[in-house]
């Protein structure tokens, strides 16, 4: 690992602290140093990027980092991993980086920035976190070398219906799609019936205690 605690960072990050879920909560919480340097990129990147709304340490752990990390409560065993636009790093980096001492685990990150696309090759290279950065639009990725997906996600990108067309090949495949939504999105019934193959499970979002 590349970066750890002694790190220099920035005065109103040392006191933040991360969610790590419980579910795996002894496993995962040598990874904070990680998350860490994850939130501090996001406030030194977003200046040009425009990552996030609000770069606020607290505001990006306590809301982008909690959500990505709830998907292993789901997910627990899957180590093979495809993000769809993963932006500032949700959720494909923070899964990336809870799983890098499994080994085999890989996430493939998927954005079409070409900016994006080298600050994320940045995160992970410092976290050695095993990302693969594919910096291309999903239409266009090599299906075929994607075969073995245990979750196909995607956080804040297109519609759930687009989402689910994207990712039907993986989905059909055997992979489990998860894809967090906002609670109006998820209320319209359309959503639920897009083809009669797939089945829906909707999974209500938790609030993560802190581990100390």
């Amino acid at each position: 690992m590349k970066h750890d605690d002694s790190d220099n960072q920035p005065d109103n990050l040392a006191a933040v602290d991360i969610p790590i879920p419980l579910l795996c909560a002894t496993h995962f919480t040598s990874k904070r140093p990680q998350l860490k340097f994850l939130v501090s990129e996001i406030g030194r990147w977003n200046k040009t990027l425009n990552l996030v709304a609000d770069p606020t340490p607290d505001v990006v752990s306590r809301s982008h980092i909690a959500d990505s990390t709830q998907l292993l409560r789901i997910a627990p065993t899957a180590t093979q991993w495809l993000d769809i636009g993963t932006g500032a790093g949700f959720p494909g980096m923070v899964i990336a980086i809870l799983l890098s001492s499994l080994p085999g685990a890989r996430v493939h990150c998927v954005e079409s920035d070409h900016r994006k696309c080298a600050y994320l090759r940045h995160v992970a290279g410092e976290t050695n976190a095993p990302a693969v950065i594919c910096c291309d639009q999903i239409e266009a990725l090599p299906r075929e070398s994607l075969r073995s997906i245990d979750v196909v996600t995607a956080r804040a990108f297109s519609t759930l219906p687009r989402l689910i067309r994207l990712s039907e090949f993986w989905i059909e495949g055997g992979a489990t799609g998860l894809f967090p939504r906002a609670a109006e999105e998820t209320s319209q019934s359309k959503y639920w019936k897009y083809k009669n193959t797939l089945n829906f499970t909707l999974y209500q979002a938790q609030q993560i205690p802190v581990t100390q």
